[in-house]
């Protein structure tokens, strides 16, 4: 069982098992007023991306479940640095949210100094969805599975390139990991953003590529991008054909990718509960799951508690997996 299904059975257990404890009730009294305005949601990344996209759907889910108005606001640059740290500056009132990721909480905290400390300035709500990468080739490329790869990679050594969403994402590093773990030299190409790079693997005009499922998926399918593997150990319930990095040769490489609700440090615990609720009662109720686990992820309700061991357990992660790649990152 995944760490994310594990999750969601503790959740579920613990949201019938709350039902039953009075003790909850003066809390969920002073959660009553909340909220009285409309909330922000900030999204550190560019309008239209995969982060942006889910974030909108979380907003869709609060506004239901609050009864109160939640608008999006994107906050792009910086290696998605800038907006987490508006939020981390904001009034810790319930009224300035963030979509975090792997990228502005674990991969560039492990990297060194920012505008905010991670483990500090905010309050985990929920971890919401998690996916693997897939690594894909056009099918010009005549490269069809990673033993291709490698073969034509050590045919031209430094010359076989590899698109990603730019310098120090999660797609670069599963590049420099891919490179480590099989013994072979590729160009990277970075891009700004994941949408740009698809389109020119798709075009052919680089051959190899790392995204998430949302947006590679359906090319996959219709065969205009071969997909090599995905980077866990394990195959994704969504595309159960193509093969993990482990059925794939490629021991030791797991880059996973997920995104989750937090709010400033300090919120109240009783504001911080009526956000997570809201979010657990809609994933469990299926629509949202089966929205979310539909565009490759896996979907999951952790209570607050729950995420922040992960963000810690993400951290160290990182931290190993910058000290042996040796990528610099771009302030």
């Amino acid at each position: 069982m995944s760490l994310l299904a594990c999750f969601a059975r503790r959740a579920a257990l613990r949201v019938a098992l709350a039902g039953s404890l009075t003790g909850l009730m003066p809390a969920l009294a002073a959660a009553d007023s909340y909220p009285e305005r409309p909330i922000k949601l900030v999204v550190p990344w560019p309008a239209g991306g995969t982060a942006d996209t889910r974030a909108r759907q979380i907003g869709e889910v609060l506004e239901r479940a609050l009864r109160q108005s939640v608008f999006v606001e994107n906050k792009p640059g910086a290696g998605a640095t800038i907006g987490a740290a508006l939020v981390a500056r904001a009034k810790p009132d319930g009224y300035t949210l963030l979509w975090g990721s792997v990228n502005e909480l674990a991969l560039r905290p492990a990297a060194g100094p920012l505008p905010y400390d991670a483990a500090r300035d905010f309050s985990p709500v929920s971890l919401v969805n998690a996916n693997p990468l897939l690594l894909v080739a056009h099918p010009s490329s005549n490269i069809r599975s990673v033993n291709d790869l490698v073969s034509a990679a050590r045919a031209k050594p430094g010359q076989l390139s590899y698109a990603s969403a730019g310098n120090g994402t999660v797609h670069h590093f599963a590049g420099a990991l891919l490179e480590r773990r099989t013994g072979v030299s590729l160009n990277h190409v970075p891009y700004k953003g994941e949408a740009p790079a698809v389109a020119d693997v798709l075009a052919g005009h680089v051959p190899l590529g790392f995204c998430l499922p949302a947006p590679c998926r359906e090319l996959i399918r219709s065969g205009k991008l071969n997909a090599l593997m995905v980077t866990s150990a394990r195959r994704t319930t969504s595309l159960p054909d193509v093969p993990s990095a482990k059925d794939a040769g490629v021991d030791g490489l797991e880059i996973v990718s997920w995104g989750g609700l937090l709010a400033p440090a300090g919120t109240a615990p009783e504001t911080v509960a009526r956000l997570r609720g809201a979010i657990a009662a809609a994933i469990d109720a299926g629509p949202l799951r089966q929205t979310i686990e539909a565009s490759g992820s896996e979907a999951t309700a952790t209570t607050p508690e729950e995420f922040r061991r992960y963000l810690d357990e993400q951290d160290a992660k990182w931290q190993t997996i910058l000290r042996e790649t040796g990528i610099r990152l771009d302030e």
